[in-house]
């Protein structure tokens, strides 16, 4: 009895070792990237020791940003949504508020589940056509003030979808600041038919085998 006994004690103990290594194991960590190295699509994100990376532009390269230290931001997001889609790229839109007496920089946007890179962007009149292309420097939230992203202006691009969006749907996205912070919200999904715009300047934006983004819809980025 007494080895039985501790044949089932020896057991217990190694099954609680074993789920005590499972818990601490994250299952979907990211791998960190080495600072500085290249990176294969702009508005990329990793988070990973504590920090997230931002896949950047460098003069004609893209390289992986130096780590920047996670924490939670202050900033309320209300009435988000984004336009369905079944491929390709869509946008979200969402009222954003900055609390706090001093401004906040949001610089990058993530929505894992989704699409494996967000971009932020802003709409241009070029020879009276509208132009989308990266915001340089991202969204500046003023101090105690709110912006809002919306068809026809500033936005979150979501690149090449990795499923449909559906109507109704909730998609999960975090924004980051500049000083790491990052607020979770989640967009729901919604029919809206907007115009074609220009896709000229998208292309710049990402370093993905050479896509052709020229007459895309655009996630109907079309003015209401």
């Amino acid at each position: 009895m007494r080895i039985r006994n501790s044949g089932v004690r020896l057991y217990a103990a190694a099954a609680v070792g074993v789920l005590t290594v499972a818990l601490a194991s994250p299952v979907h960590a990211d791998p960190a990237p080495r600072e500085g190295s290249e990176c294969s699509m702009s508005g990329a994100t990793r988070f990973a020791k504590g920090q997230t990376f931002l896949c950047e532009r460098d003069g004609t390269q893209l390289r992986w940003s130096d780590g920047i230290r996670r924490s939670d931001s202050p900033l309320e997001v209300e009435d988000a949504w984004v336009k369905v889609m079944d491929s390709g790229m869509t946008s979200a839109f969402a009222t954003i508020t900055n609390p706090t007496d001093e401004p906040i920089r949001i610089i990058a946007a993530r929505s894992i589940r989704f699409t494996p890179a967000m971009e932020l962007h802003e709409v241009l009149m070029e020879d009276g056509a509208m132009q989308m292309q990266q915001k340089p420097g991202g969204f500046v939230v003023p101090a105690g003030e709110t912006i809002v992203l919306e068809p026809g202006g500033d936005h979150l691009m979501l690149m090449k979808i990795k499923q449909s969006i559906t109507a109704g749907e909730e998609v999960p996205i975090r924004l980051i600041t500049a000083d790491g912070g990052r607020v979770k919200f989640e967009a729901m999904g919604r029919v809206f038919a907007g115009a074609n715009e220009s896709y000229d300047d998208l292309s710049d934006g990402m370093d993905d085998g050479g896509m052709d983004h020229g007459g895309m819809d655009h996630g109907g980025m079309g003015m209401r």
